[in-house]
């Protein structure tokens, strides 16, 4: 990568570690920079990925619950044309239907009436 003599460092143990030619340094803090931006840009391209894996999910997920809704929609449709069908009513507390309790009161007075 380099010529020798740009890597080379003084040999003496007293001395702080510095570098013979500045050129040498120069480059190894330029490459050091550069390798920090790489891993700056990345780290971004990595997390766009994720964003963007989680996005299509998401919209995956949303296109199959609207189908599952869609296809819940018509059949309740169905139901709801064909035959007047509608879906039951919850029980009240005494176990009757809440939504037939007069019509089955009136219907049960008029046949004690009829007897």
């Amino acid at each position: 990568m380099f010529k020798v003599t740009h890597v080379k460092k003084s040999t003496n143990p007293r001395e702080e570690e510095r570098w013979i030619e500045p050129h040498a340094q120069d480059t190894c803090g330029k490459i050091d920079f550069l390798n920090i931006e790489l891993d700056v840009v990345d780290d971004r391209v990595k997390r766009q990925e994720k964003e963007r894996k989680r996005d299509e999910e998401i919209a995956a997920a949303k296109e199959v619950q609207n189908k599952r809704y869609a296809a819940h929609w018509v059949q309740l449709n169905f139901l709801f044309e064909s035959e007047n069908i509608f879906p039951p009513c919850p029980a009240s507390s005494d176990g009757s239907n809440q939504m037939g309790d007069e019509n089955n009161k009136s219907q049960k007075k008029s046949e004690s009436d009829e007897q």
